[in-house]
């Protein structure tokens, strides 16, 4: 309709113009007989915004399910890839780490007779894994290769998990996909859900409030769990932050509770003898488990960790310069040289 053109009122029913029509009909319906061409205008707009908006949210759920899916074609293809050519029965997957092959010390396996191979109910084990930023290329590869042995080592049928830590804390099959520097709040992405990690006093505080921790479920060991386990463990990057409380918290109040705890950290916290303190009272309210710790080249970690390993019968180690392993009268003598005592 031309600009200067007058709508025609005898088009509109006269139920339309009676004293009961609506206010706002009635304003549009003047302001389109004042100035059609600003309505028009009005009216794409509003089109335009919905499509936009229609867009970038089906952009963002198309993104998401475009990774899932990408993610699932590429376990299936590795999967695939190892099955047998005759009889196309599957062999379990390869445990060949994708990094740098390393000599493993065993920082995340049990000590040979530690557990008894003939027990009916399976261990629970959770496996927790600094990926801190301060983790030199080195330090990084040997903390993956340690922990992809220490998945090897699962028997079928062991309920484990896997969790990474920095500031905030993430299991290992979901992804942190916004923040990670300093100074940043921290998104993490599980399937269609997305947990946010708020940076608070140098810190970083879980979305449900002050002592809040992430909640999870227990994975349970067989072909294609461990296999989609050891691709995250390759996959995950590093990120800002170090805490110890976050990532034992998380542990602990799996259900039912681990039977064991694997920790690895290559960083000191601030009040660290009290933290473990913390951690030793939920250890009891727990059911005891036993927690094996490792301080990544850290000296000054090793009496906090060593006090939270022998209080719950677990083993400490430290890792020094050139991926030496010192345990038991070693690492004493070791500390005793940089002046820091277990007692």
């Amino acid at each position: 309709m031309p600009p200067s053109t007058k709508p025609d009122r005898s088009a509109f029913p006269p139920a339309y113009f009676s004293p009961s029509m609506s206010r706002l009909f009635t304003d549009w319906i003047q302001i389109y007989e004042a100035q059609p061409a600003l309505l028009w205008i009005v009216v794409g707009l509003g089109f335009v915004t919905g499509g936009l908006m229609a867009w970038y949210h089906r952009r963002s759920y198309s993104h998401r399910f475009r990774e899932a899916k990408a993610r699932r074609r590429e376990l299936r293809a590795r999967l695939e890839a190892r099955k047998s050519p005759a009889g196309g029965a599957s062999k379990s997957p390869s445990l060949r780490p994708a990094v740098e092959p390393v000599e493993t010390a065993g920082l995340f396996r049990h000590a040979p007779g530690e557990v008894d191979p003939d027990r009916v109910t399976p261990d629970r084990v959770a496996f927790l894994m600094d990926v801190s930023r301060s983790l030199t290329p080195a330090q990084f590869s040997l903390s993956k290769a340690e922990l992809l042995s220490g998945v090897d080592s699962l028997r079928h049928g062991t309920l484990y998990q896997v969790i990474f830590f920095s500031g905030p804390v993430w299991f290992a099959h979901q992804r942190l996909v916004s923040g990670g520097k300093r100074g940043e709040d921290v998104v993490i992405r599980d399937g269609d859900a997305e947990h946010r990690w708020k940076y608070a006093f140098g810190g970083h505080l879980y979305e449900g409030g002050d002592g809040a921790h992430p909640a999870g479920e227990w994975r349970v060991a067989g072909d294609e769990t461990l296999y989609a386990t050891r691709l995250d463990v390759e996959a995950v990057g590093k990120s800002d932050g170090t805490t110890w409380h976050l990532p034992l918290l998380t542990a602990l109040h799996l259900e039912p509770a681990p039977s064991h705890v694997f920790f690895m950290t290559d960083g000191e916290i601030a009040r660290q003898d009290e933290v473990i303190g913390e951690i030793l009272d939920l250890v009891c309210e727990r059911g005891n488990p036993v927690i094996h710790t490792t301080a990544l080249m850290v000296p000054g970690a090793s009496k906090s960790l060593h006090r939270l390993s022998t209080a719950t019968g677990g083993r400490h180690a430290l890792v020094v310069a050139g991926g030496h392993v010192l345990r038991d009268q070693d690492l004493v003598d070791y500390l005793e040289e940089k002046g820091i005592s277990l007692e």
